[in-house]
């Protein structure tokens, strides 16, 4: 049972109320009710840029009690801070309770990085709150924040938050400025292409009009004082000359902030390689952590470098899917009256969640790698660009994980998501007679080349299957899908289907009729006799090669009707057999 402040519970025949609003959990026994507190105080702390405003709540005997002060934000401040809120809970605790500087407990807003300050001088177990899950009280005062952090504090609410080292800090700083730069030159770029559209240059649609050598070249000829006769060609009119004024120094400020993203690259790769990174079990040198990391098909150095700066070490998750939900990456349902109503992403961070998913769509961009194959595939069978990017970008987060926990480069082995199925073999006609649904498909099939159940399997599974003229489309993908996962339904038919044929087979062989004595004996095909013949079906052994070869549906006058016949007389003539040998006892 759970209780809350201004609730009236009854212990030991009396009414008593509640004095915190701190979620409490009770267990019954005979002699009354005992409270479990999972702390003796909490500490809340909301930040701002000029001053802190925290709350001490304390357990002063049978009540607890609230103790507020604001502190400006200088480091003295920020000390003498840290001492106030020690000797408020040693000197009002009842019981007495000792509290040292290591393991003083708090909860904190993460307000922009005004936290971080307080975070860093006072050390401790910190508690760093996003103010979106801390939620809000009634009414919006920075007192009645600074409570409500204190109490989810000695509520115990939220986990102990982990600290960087300074040298991870200057890291996200390098990270952050080559980050900075590199907006600011893409701004730019796209601002001259702007300026070039104006003026009906629309050489930008062949490439970037600062990155593609090509096009910066003409662009440049175009701003020159003397055009070349082959660029006026494709644009008479050039660039007036106040625009390649503009122009002109619209570049220089871009390459003045690429040169500037690749001077911070390199110190923040720099400084990964002068440090070093833990492993599960032991520490490995930047350059190496770095290297191995890029193991990781589309993971490059930005990847690599926005991971460790932010991960840091494996050994603050619990496992691969903790790492995943920091990164974003485990959508989570809503649901309502037992239905899924839609799927939403939980929040985590954005610079990890944006650079894999980056990288992921590069690779089902070009499918070159099992990863980027199999978020294609999973974008083809539901439409949805995204998710195969977020299906992909999870995988590489686990990838990345394993590999910097175990020190060891990726290994495709370790996957068993892109195993190729086994099918049983047969030929695309045998599945035709299993699943008629496969027919339409047929003409598409012999284009490919693809003759049996096996290489069409294989063909699925690359995600090269849906490129083929005439098999594109999500009909034939639930197909072949369904086909792959209930290979022991398809053994079954399969080997029904081969039983019934060879039996076929052999019976049709000791007396192949002519299809004109065949006709004359059975009256139901006479009206098919001069398609038939136009046919060049001679005798019954050929008709029934080309009703299991799926061939008779190539010629429309014998249409479905006719094979309806032909199937009735194959069970007809089967189940004779089967008459027959039942009552001579021999097994058919």
């Amino acid at each position: 049972m759970h209780f809350y402040i201004g609730q009236n519970i009854r212990q030991n025949g009396s009414e008593t109320k509640v004095s915190s609003k701190k979620r409490i959990d009770f267990t019954n026994n005979d002699e009354g009710t005992v409270i479990q507190l999972h702390k003796e105080c909490g500490v809340g702390i909301d930040c701002h840029s000029k001053f802190l405003q925290i709350s001490v709540i304390v357990k002063a005997g049978q009540e607890f009690k609230k103790y507020q002060h604001t502190f400006p934000t200088d480091p003295k401040s920020i000390d003498a801070a840290r001492k106030w809120v020690i000797d408020t809970i040693e000197k009002n605790s009842v019981p007495p309770i000792t509290v040292k500087a290591d393991t003083l407990s708090y909860s904190i807003e993460s307000t922009s990085t005004y936290h971080l300050p307080v975070v860093q001088r006072w050390g401790g177990i910190p508690e760093i709150v996003n103010p979106k899950l801390a939620g809000s009280s009634h009414r919006k005062t920075d007192v009645l924040d600074a409570t409500m952090l204190a109490r989810q504090n000695i509520d115990g609410l939220w986990k102990t938050s982990f600290v960087p080292p300074r040298d991870v800090w200057v890291l996200r700083s390098l990270i952050s400025q080559k980050e900075s730069f590199e907006k600011a030159a893409t701004k730019i770029s796209n601002q001259i292409n702007s300026h070039l559209l104006k003026f009906g240059i629309t050489v930008g649609r062949d490439g970037s009009v600062t990155g593609d050598n090509e096009v910066r070249k003409c662009v440049m000829d175009l701003l020159s004082d003397n055009p070349s006769e082959e660029v006026l060609k494709l644009y008479p009119l050039g660039i007036p000359d106040e625009a390649k004024a503009l122009i002109r120094e619209l570049y220089e400020l871009h390459d003045e902030n690429a040169k500037k993203e690749e001077e911070y690259r390199k110190l923040a790769i720099e400084k990964v390689c002068s440090m070093e990174w833990e492993t599960k079990d032991g520490v490995l040198s930047g350059k190496d952590m770095m290297q191995l990391l890029q193991t990781v098909p589309g993971v490059g150095p930005n990847s690599a470098l926005n991971w460790l700066a932010n991960i840091i070490t494996p050994r603050r998750f619990a496992n691969a899917r903790a790492i995943c939900a920091y990164c974003s990456l485990d959508p989570s349902v809503k649901i309502s009256a037992q239905h899924v109503t839609s799927t939403v992403k939980r929040g985590g961070n954005k610079a990890i969640h944006k650079s894999l998913c980056f990288a992921a769509s590069g690779l089902m961009s070009k499918r070159a790698e099992p990863f980027g194959i199999w978020g294609f595939k999973l974008y083809q069978a539901t439409g949805k660009w995204k998710k195969g990017t977020n299906a992909v970008a999870r995988r590489m987060a686990m990838a990345l994980y394993y590999v910097q926990s175990s020190g060891q480069p990726f290994d495709y082995n370790k996957f068993t998501f892109m195993e190729m199925p086994e099918v049983i073999d047969m030929s695309i006609i045998d599945l035709v007679a299993i699943n008629p649904e496969f027919h339409r498909y047929i003409a598409g099939f012999n284009a490919a080349n693809i003759k049996s159940t096996q290489d069409m399997a294989d063909r699925y599974h690359n995600g090269s299957l849906h490129r083929i003229n005439g098999l594109a489309g999500k009909n034939l993908q639930s197909l072949v899908k369904e086909f792959i996962n209930n290979q022991d339904l398809y053994t079954e038919r399969f080997n029904e289907y081969s039983s019934k044929r060879e039996l076929i087979y052999s019976i049709v062989n000791e007396n192949n009729q002519t299809i004109k004595d065949f006709v004359s004996e059975n009256p139901q095909f006479s009206r098919y006799y001069n398609a038939l013949d136009r046919a060049g079906i001679t005798h019954v052994s050929h008709l029934i090669n080309m009703y299991y070869s799926g061939t008779l549906k190539d010629y429309p006058r014998l249409g479905i009707n006719f094979e309806l016949l032909v199937e009735q007389f194959i069970d007809n003539i089967i189940k004779e057999r089967k008459e027959r040998n039942t009552h001579e006892n021999i097994p058919c």
